[in-house]
């Protein structure tokens, strides 16, 4: 009987057993980190273990859009809970305006701004297993002047809020996420969106 037919079988299966260990050997291509494609749980755990305010921005920016506590608001959020500082936030001047975010929002997302207001509103919310604080600030000077035009704030504030209730006098330093409207006495109004803290000693600590 011929067996002249073994060598080339042979030669086959070497290959493919070859092919099969190196599939298995080789290290697979890493999935690209992106919050577009990650699910919640995953947006959530990367977060917790993200060092730094440019960090945390970069990844929530892609989801950080001109509608209420958009998805990247919340994220940015749940990292400033975890980690914001006061020294990441404060700015001697304001880097961006509700008339920047008009022209290019997507440019404006991440910038810092601070700013010395009247606290319309605040209220604790839940945020995991602790509570962020959210509420509308306008600038001081501007509620003196009864100036129509001023640009209110729709703000998330982390770590402590004080004594800061509804009508205090505050200062507030915090990052943009996007524009928000609502229905005022004098018409619609648009403002912009922060998430940060009150310029309080207890939140100066590190």
């Amino acid at each position: 009987m011929r067996l002249g037919w073994i060598a080339p079988v042979g030669v086959g299966l070497a290959v493919v057993i070859v092919a099969l260990g190196a599939a298995f050997v080789l290290p697979r291509k890493a999935k690209p980190i992106s919050v577009l494609t990650d699910d919640p749980a995953t947006r959530v755990a990367r977060l917790r273990v993200t060092p730094t305010l440019p960090a945390a921005v970069a990844y929530a920016k892609p989801v950080m859009t001109d509608t209420d506590a958009s998805i990247g608001h919340l994220l940015l959020a749940i990292w400033a809970a975890d980690h914001l500082r006061w020294a990441d936030v404060e700015v001697p001047e304001s880097e961006t305006s509700l008339a920047l975010f008009r022209k290019d929002p997507d440019a404006e997302r991440g910038k810092r701004i601070c700013v010395d207001a009247l606290v319309l509103s605040i209220r604790a919310e839940p945020l995991g297993t602790g509570k962020t604080y959210e509420g509308i600030l306008l600038r001081a000077g501007a509620v003196r002047a009864r100036d129509e035009n001023a640009t209110p704030y729709r703000f998330t504030a982390v770590r402590s809020t004080g004594d800061v209730v509804e009508r205090s006098d505050a200062r507030f330093c915090g990052i943009a996420t996007g524009r928000f409207s609502y229905d005022s006495p004098g018409g619609k109004r648009e403002g912009l969106q922060l998430v940060g803290m009150f310029d309080l000693p207890e939140n100066r600590t590190p």
